[in-house]
């Protein structure tokens, strides 16, 4: 009992902190509690993942080793003849090709494609022109641009199936790294594109923390095309706002009594009536 005791409490802690407002003690002439940066989670087995900010046009490698490292790009826009905007979502890198020419724009050699959403992709060109606009503006026809010697290195590490996720620096999916001793349920693509548009509403409506939620693993299997990232500038953007100690509004994530039974019951894998019971004690 003092094990179910012990999961309750840190779940009401939990839950205290998310549905929190006004103890009395606050100092501060303003302060806002917020759940702007609540991310919904997908899970790599892949050493990297990569994420493009198309706002910064900075890109960052991400290691399963712990460090990070940016770099500049230079991505679609359609302000070019049949240019298009690079699409935000979450993919993965589908194909390499160490050189490969393009058909569509007069046989344009592209170093160390890596394509991520069928004809677009990562890749470096021949001449150095476009480098004045790296990390500085969007040029290209909708793939994205990077440096030579930035292609070749990511091209030599960067495996099929790798994330990569695009947005504009507001994305409520983030992709964190697990490893083969986790166990994940198997989800096609459709499932996985369901699940995530589920997600995204439930995020929006404040009710993500009520609802049981599997773990995705994505790789090649399951995302053959993008997948709506979210977009956190559709999150409730305050929960509670207080001015000279006085609370002024207060939105809370709606959790309640009987959320808390259902939570334990599916938590503990017991009977509705024992974790009533728990939650009483």
């Amino acid at each position: 009992m003092d094990y179910y005791k012990g999961i309750l409490i840190s779940y009401l802690l939990f839950t205290f902190q998310l549905a929190y407002c006004n103890d009395g003690n606050v100092t501060d002439s303003s302060k806002t509690m917020n759940f702007y940066y609540l991310r919904d989670t997908v899970f790599t087995l892949h050493p990297y993942f990569l994420e493009l900010n198309l706002r910064t046009q900075t890109g960052y490698l991400h290691s399963k080793e712990g460090w990070t490292k940016s770099f500049g790009f230079s991505s679609g826009t359609d302000r070019l003849e049949e240019g298009i905007k690079t699409k935000e979502g979450l993919f993965v890198i589908q194909a390499k090709l160490a050189r490969w020419y393009s058909r569509q724009f007069d046989s344009t050699l592209m170093i160390n494609w890596m394509g991520f959403n069928f004809g677009i992709g990562f890749h470096a060109l021949k001449t150095s022109g476009y480098y004045r606009y790296l990390g500085k503006m969007k040029s290209s026809h909708g793939c994205v641009r990077i440096a030579r010697k930035m292609a070749k290195e990511l091209y030599n590490i960067i495996d099929i199936g790798t994330p990569v996720l695009v947005d504009n620096g507001n994305s409520a999916v983030a992709v964190t790294f697990t490893d083969s001793t986790k166990r994940f349920l198997s989800f096609t693509y459709k499932e996985v594109h369901r699940i995530i548009l589920y997600r995204l509403k439930q995020i929006y409506s404040g009710r993500y923390f009520i609802n049981s939620r599997p773990d995705i693993l994505i790789d090649k299997f399951n995302v053959y095309s993008f997948l709506k990232s979210l977009n956190r500038t559709y999150l409730p953007d305050q929960a509670a706002i207080f001015e000279e100690g006085e609370i002024l509004t207060c939105g809370v994530i709606p959790i309640g009594s009987a959320h808390i039974t259902n939570d334990i019951a599916i938590g503990l894998r017991i009977n509705i009536d024992v974790a009533e019971q728990i939650k009483i004690k």
